[in-house]
C-alpha cells in the first residue's frame, strides 16, 4: 500500500510545476486529491498483483522526482555549487523519512521525524551545505543527526563526518539508514551536541542543525583556525543561518538569511536567556522596518531579478554581491540598494521583496508578485501559541493590491496561511483566510483565525500562495485572543 501511495504522491506532483503549491493545493483543494486516486484506482489491479514491479517503480518515480525537485526548487533558488547540487540529486531523500511521509519527500518543506524533530526542507539543506564550503579532505562535525540526510548530502564531499543526535531512538534509527545505504565515512552518536566531540577534533567545518541562542563554546573550541561553522543563530522564532569563521581568538559572524529550526536541546535549551510566551504570541517586524542585505541567492528567488543579475555585465558589481556582507562596502542598508533589502526575522522568502511604502508610514512594507498562477509567492514566520491558553489570533493588517486573481482551481489565494503543530511537530489544522481580488488601493482589513487546543507552535505565512498578480503588506499586527 505504501508504495501504491508514493506513486499516486509522483502522479500529483507531474500535475504542476511548485511543489509548496502543490501542497497548499492539497490542503485547500480536495478534488485533486481525489483526482489523484481515482486514477491510482485504475492501476491497482495491475499494481497490486506485482509487488517487485510496485518498487521498483516506485524508486524509478522518486529519482524522477527528486532530480526535477533539485533543478526546479534548488536551481531556481539560488543554489549554484555543481557539487553540492550533484549530491542533492543522488541522495534519496525519501528513505530518511517515516513511510507514511514518503508520498511528500521531495516537495520544499520541512517534514516530521518523530520525537519532536523535522527534517529539513531541501533547499535548506542544500543551502547550508553550499555555505559549508566541503571540500574532499574536511572532517566535519554535525550537531543534531536527526534522520541522517543531511549527513548523507555532506558524505561525497568530505572526508568524514562525525554526527551527534541528542534523541538516542533518532540517533539509532539514522545509524541503520546510513549503513544501510552504505554511507562509510559517517560516524553517528547518541550524545547532547553541545559538548561536540572531543576525542574527534579539532574539525575543518562544523554544521550545526538546530538553533542555540549563541555559538556554544565547547564547538567554537574544536572547530580548526581558519575554519567554518554553518549555523542558526537566535531567538526561538527569530533567528538567522549564520556563518562563522574561527580567526585566532576571534569569531567572525557574517548572516546569511533569517531561518526557523527546531531549538538545540539540552544545556543549549536549558541556558537560553530569552524564552518565548506561548500564551501571548506575537509576531516581529510587522511593518517591516527592520531589514538585513540579503546574499545573492535571495535575490535571485525574484524572477523580475533574476534576469538582471544574469545580464549583468558590471564585474565590480558581480564581484560585490558575491562577498560576505561584513565585507561589503555598503555603510548600511540605508545606502544599499532596496532590490538587496531583505526583511529581517521574515523567512522562506519566495517572490517576496522590500518594497517602497507610499502609506506615509514608515518607509518599506513587504511585496509579492506572481505573473504565473501556481507559483509560490510567501513570507513565513514561527510562533509559539498554546491552543490550552489561547482560543484564536486576531489580525490586523494593511494591504494593496494589482490584478490579484485567485487560482479556484487548486484553492490558492491571497492572503494569510496558518499551519498549526502539535508538542510532537506534526500537523494539526491549516487555515488560510485572505482570497482578495482585483486592484485597490491601501486599505486596512481585519479578521480571526480559531486555534485548535492541540496546538504548541504555529507557521504563519503571507503571501500570494499560488495566486496570480501583485500583492504589498504593511503594519501587521496579531494578538491572541484567549
Amino acid at each position: 500500500m505504501e508504495s501504491l501511495k508514493s506513486l499516486c504522491a509522483v502522479f500529483q506532483m507531474k500535475r504542476s510545476g511548485n511543489r509548496e503549491a502543490r501542497y497548499f493545493g492539497k490542503l485547500q483543494g480536495p478534488s485533486v486529491g481525489v483526482a489523484v486516486w481515482i486514477a491510482a484506482g485504475f492501476l491497482f489491479g495491475f499494481l497490486a498483483g506485482n509487488g517487485n514491479f510496485v518498487q521498483a517503480q516506485s524508486e524509478k518515480e522518486m529519482t524522477e522526482a527528486r532530480e526535477l525537485m533539485v533543478d526546479r526548487e534548488l536551481v531556481r533558488a539560488g543554489i549554484r555549487n555543481p557539487d553540492v547540487l550533484a549530491a542533492m540529486k543522488s541522495t534519496p531523500r525519501h528513505r530518511f523519512v517515516p513511510k507514511k511521509e514518503r508520498m511528500k519527500s521531495y516537495e520544499e518543506r520541512a517534514l516530521p521525524i518523530g520525537y519532536g524533530q523535522t527534517i529539513s526542507s531541501p533547499f535548506v539543506v542544500a543551502s547550508m551545505t553550499e555555505a559549508l564550503d566541503p571540500q574532499p579532505d574536511d572532517r566535519v562535525l554535525e550537531i543534531g543527526t536527526g534522520s541522517g540526510y543531511q549527513a548523507a548530502v555532506l558524505s561525497p564531499l568530505v572526508r568524514d563526518i562525525y554526527s551527534i543526535e541528542i534523541v538516542t531512538p533518532l540517533a539509532r534509527q539514522a545509524m541503520r539508514t546510513l549503513k544501510g545505504l552504505k554511507y562509510e565515512n559517517v560516524h553517528v552518536r547518541a550524545g547532547d551536541g553541545y559538548a561536540g566531540w572531543p576525542e574527534a577534533a579539532p574539525f575543518d567545518k562544523i554544521i550545526v542543525t538546530c538553533s542555540p541562542e549563541s555559538p556554544p563554546p565547547a564547538l567554537v573550541e574544536q572547530l580548526k583556525d581558519g575554519g567554518l561553522m554553518v549555523i542558526p543563530l537566535g531567538e526561538r522564532y527569530a533567528q538567522d543561518l549564520c556563518v562563522l569563521r574561527k580567526d585566532g581568538e576571534k569569531l567572525l559572524k557574517q548572516p546569511i538569511r533569517p531561518i526557523l529550526f527546531v531549538p538545540m536541546e539540552g544545556a543549549a535549551e536549558e541556558n537560553r536567556a530569552v524564552l518565548p510566551d506561548p500564551a501571548n504570541p506575537v509576531l516581529v517586524n510587522g511593518d517591516f522596518e527592520k531589514v538585513m542585505i540579503g546574499q545573492k541567492s535571495e535575490i535571485e528567488k525574484m524572477p523580475e531579478n533574476r534576469r538582471e543579475f544574469e545580464e549583468e555585465q558590471d564585474e565590480e558589481f558581480e564581484d560585490e554581491s558575491a562577498k560576505p556582507v561584513s565585507e561589503r562596502n555598503f555603510q548600511s542598508v540605508k545606502n544599499a540598494p532596496i532590490d538587496l533589502l531583505i526583511p529581517q526575522v521574515w523567512c522562506y522568502l519566495r517572490q517576496a521583496q522590500i518594497d517602497v511604502n507610499d502609506t506615509g508610514i514608515g518607509e518599506y512594507c513587504l511585496r509579492f508578485r506572481n505573473k504565473k498562477s501556481g507559483a509560490v509567492s510567501q513570507a513565513c514566520q514561527g510562533i509559539g501559541v498554546d491552543g490550552r491558553e489561547v482560543s484564536g489570533l486576531h489580525f490586523r493588517m494593511k494591504i494593496r493590491g494589482e490584478e490579484l486573481l485567485p487560482n479556484i482551481l487548486q484553492g490558492m489565494k491571497p492572503g494569510v496561511f496558518v499551519v498549526f503543530i502539535d508538542d510532537k511537530r506534526n500537523t494539526v489544522r491549516s487555515s488560510i483566510l485572505g482570497g482578495w481580488r482585483g486592484t485597490f488601493d491601501w486599505r486596512e482589513v481585519a479578521f480571526t483565525i480559531d486555534v485548535p487546543s492541540s496546538a504548541r507552535e504555529a507557521c504563519v505565512y503571507f503571501g500570494l500562495h499560488g495566486a496570480k498578480g501583485t500583492l504589498w503588506i504593511d503594519d501587521v499586527e496579531m494578538r491572541a485572543v484567549h
